[in-house]
């Protein structure tokens, strides 16, 4: 944005925030453990999934139309 004199009232960008390393530590693990979850899951889900589906009876393509 300029104003009348012709010189720019906008701000220089902003540097990138700087962790030092507990910080990134600290971001990197909770990062993990938010993951953890996921990552479990999706592993019981793949592993029963199979004993799932024999117990219900359900046939191959029975839910396409």
């Amino acid at each position: 944005m300029r104003t009348a004199g012709g010189t720019s009232s906008a701000a220089p960008p902003a540097a990138p925030p700087v962790l030092d390393e507990r910080q990134r530590s600290i971001v990197f693990g909770t990062i993990m453990l938010g993951m953890l979850p996921a990552a479990l899951d999706g592993t019981i889900v793949g592993t029963a999934l199979p004993t799932i589906v024999s117990d219900l009876g359900v046939r191959a393509g029975a839910g396409s139309s």
